[in-house]
């Protein structure tokens, strides 16, 4: 990013090129089939952050189970405990999936820091979403080097962990300023994948507990530690990083 002084005017650089849109509508480059910054998306992450009025807290989204929901999971989990006392073969881990999924039920979607009908907003929900799917071995990994939480889980602690949280932060090294203060550099992968577990209730409330067992740690990690090829592979996460390096600039 550059200041022009003299005019004025801050300038966003980078690698450009021609670009398309690919048999899903999302926007591409034509040689590197990479996510393509969108004027619309600097837009909502300038009026987030504009220079007359404080920023939100946060920007992001959520994806929560329902009370009840969270009660029929704490069954399910329970019941699979009990049962599966060793590492699940593909098509158990495939069924113990489809379990936990029918048992917790539908979710609630929050948006947080940006308007719900932008499409800075769609590319949150959505990356989430997929992440946390492949997570719970529910979608095809995006590259071989990495694993799921499911890979490493250990099925015995499964039902005295009965809820994981996984979400986006950004990750960045440092911001690198120019001598003459006007330019500066956003120095890192950007994107970095965490989690933490809850502790739920019989009630279905949820209490964080501040840690990650093993296997949810192997997880985020393993995303983490692949993100540059991920994102190159998903389009979905090369939009994700472009939505945080926008906002973090």
């Amino acid at each position: 990013m550059f200041l022009f002084p003299d005019t004025k005017d801050i300038v966003i650089a980078g690698p450009a090129e021609g670009y398309l849109s690919d048999p899903t509508g999302r926007t591409i480059g034509i040689e590197t089939g990479r996510a393509v910054v969108q004027l619309e998306d600097l837009v909502v992450a300038l009026r987030a952050f504009g220079p007359s009025a404080k920023g939100p807290a946060v920007i992001g989204c959520s994806i929560d189970p329902t009370k009840e929901g969270l009660v029929n999971l704490q069954k399910a989990l329970v019941e699979v405990g009990r049962k599966m006392r060793t590492k699940p073969t593909p098509q158990q881990a495939n069924d113990v999936a489809n379990h936990l999924r029918d048992a917790l039920g539908l979710q609630n979607v929050t948006v947080n820091g940006v308007s719900p009908k932008t499409h800075f907003a769609k590319v949150l929900v959505e990356a989430d979403y997929k992440m946390k799917l492949i997570g719970i071995g529910m979608d095809t990994k995006p590259v071989k080097n990495m694993v799921s939480y499911v890979d490493v889980a250990n099925p015995a602690a499964v039902s005295r962990n009965a809820l994981k949280r996984w979400f986006f932060v950004p990750n960045y090294e440092c911001v690198r300023v120019a001598d003459d203060h006007e330019a500066m550099e956003l120095v890192g992968d950007g994107v970095k994948l965490v989690g933490e577990d809850e502790v739920v209730g019989g009630d279905g409330n949820r209490t964080q507990t501040g840690t990650a067992d093993a296997g949810s740690k192997k997880f985020t990690d393993s995303f983490t530690k692949a993100y540059p090829e991920i994102a190159r592979r998903a389009t979905v996460y090369g939009e994700l990083r472009n939505l945080i390096d926008l906002s973090v600039a």
